[in-house]
């Protein structure tokens, strides 16, 4: 005898643990099923599912922190650029994990980080860009004074 045809004749344990508690005239009352997210109405039909609110501002943080990185890296001769789209997605992504849902903290969270990190490359590789194009000016003035 296999177990399910085990369980279609004697019944579940629950059922018999269950059946050994309950009267003929009590009624045995499922639990709706879980649903996250889940708004239950007034007269308790059936849960409704609410969508998941997303976080504009730290989709918005997110993307302005992984531009300030590209800025920073690619295009190190105007760090400006990065400076400030990092300064926007650090300042986006701190409003939306002070006042956001807790649940939409993620984007807000890799938005200040990568606005951290695109600020900080782009004062980096500003400051190394300023002084090779400096080095090389110093270089051609030498090379000019000493060659003519």
């Amino acid at each position: 005898m296999t177990m399910d045809e085990w369980n279609e004749q004697n019944g579940t344990a629950k059922e018999a643990e269950t059946a050994q508690w309950l009267d003929a005239d009590d009624v045995v009352v499922e639990e709706p099923p879980k649903i996250k997210n889940a708004v239950v109405t007034e007269n308790n039909d059936k849960p409704v599912e609410v969508a998941n609110t997303s976080s504009k501002f730290g989709t918005i943080s997110l993307v302005l922190g992984v531009f300030s990185i590209l800025m920073g890296v690619f295009f190190a001769g105007a760090p400006m650029i990065g400076i400030l789209l990092g300064a926007g997605a650090i300042t986006l992504g701190a409003l939306e994990r002070k006042n956001g849902n807790p649940q939409t903290k993620g984007p807000a969270t890799g938005g200040l980080v990568c606005g951290i990190v695109g600020v900080s490359l782009s004062i980096i590789f500003g400051i190394i860009c300023s002084l090779i194009s400096t080095a090389i000016g110093i270089v051609f003035r030498v090379f000019s004074w000493l060659f003519m």
